[in-house]
This record gives C-alpha cells, structure tokens and sequence, in this order.
C-alpha cells in the first residue's frame, strides 16, 4: 500500500560467500528518500524530488466502509522537472479490505459518473496480504486514467467506485480533493 510521497532507490549488494566455489547472494536494500520541496494545495500534496527530477502530485481519499468490506484509494501523477504541468495520465490505486475469499476474485474497479462508467486503464493486481493493524485481508488493485477521464471525475456531480457488486458514493470532500489536484497544475 503506497502511503506517503516517497522516491524508492534500490541497490542491489552482491556478496560472495565461499572463497572456492563462487556463490552469489543478492540482497536488496530499499531507501526512502523525503522530496526536497513539499507544500500543500488543498488536499493535494505536491513533492519534488531533485535526486530524479521528478514532481508527484498526489491525494489520498478518506477509507469507504459498506459492511465488511472497505477500501483506501489513492490518486496521483508525476512529471518530470519542478513545474506541475498537465499529465497524460493519472495514476489510480486502491487497497480493498474484504474476506480472503471475495478477494481471491478481484481484478478490477471502475468508476461510475453521472450515468457513464469510465473503466481503468493497465490494471496491476497485487497478491493477498493481511494487514494486522487492520485485521483484515487486503489486496491492492493500481491503474491509469487518462488525464481527459480525470477531469470528467473532478466534474462530476455523482461519483462512485464500483469493485465487482460492491459500490461507495466518493463524498464531497474527496471530490473537492480531486480539483485540488487541478489546481495544482501551472497554466
């Protein structure tokens, strides 16, 4: 689950172990590294990050709850260079918290506005996890929207996120959030 603006610089460590016969064992070591600017626009945070040169506008949506099943949801763009300009795409993902096996179903989610369904776009579905804070079984569903179907979402006057037969109404607040992205971009 991706929660705060981060920049992930992997190395891989090649050790060997026997001096006679020429083992190899990889370790892997993760480092996250803060951004070197950060401000807020609204519920939009703006990040840069000098060591990539690359910009990440993101905002997390309050959780959806309906019985026993939730989910976090996430959107976000990056560009390349400092100024936040209008993206291509904008990246989507969610953290769906359900029985193990409702979720050994889930493939996909889609979003419903104002009478039409805007479907997402090189869906990634992650592997079943359990979360212990939580208690539950998780399992983590990321795509793109274009930028055009972004836009329609931040104008909507109904939206909703449709996962298989489970459907949340966004509240208002989290629509607001959306246009704060917006906002962010520099005309």
């Amino acid at each position: 689950m991706m929660l705060k603006p981060s920049l992930i610089v992997t190395a891989a460590l090649l050790l060997i172990t026997s001096p006679g016969r020429a083992q190899q064992k990889k370790e892997v070591v993760t480092v996250d590294v803060p951004p070197t600017s950060y401000k807020e626009v609204g519920r939009a945070q703006v990040s840069y990050f000098r060591e990539s040169n690359t910009t990440e506008v993101r905002v997390e949506l309050s959780p959806y709850r309906l019985n026993d099943q939730s989910a976090n949801m996430f959107f976000v763009f990056t560009l390349e260079g400092k100024k936040v300009t209008e993206p291509k795409n904008v990246k989507v993902g969610m953290a769906f918290f359900a029985s193990k096996a409702r979720l050994q179903t889930l493939d996909m989610f889609s979003f419903e506005l104002d009478q039409e369904e805007i479907k997402i776009d090189d869906v990634t579905v992650g592997g079943i996890g359990y979360d212990y804070n939580a208690k539950d079984f998780f399992r983590d569903i990321e795509g793109t929207v274009s930028f055009a179907s972004f836009q329609k979402l931040t104008a909507a006057k109904l939206l909703k996120v449709r996962v298989k037969d489970v459907v949340f109404a966004f509240n208002v607040s989290d629509g607001s959030a959306l246009r704060d992205m917006l906002r962010t971009i520099e005309r």
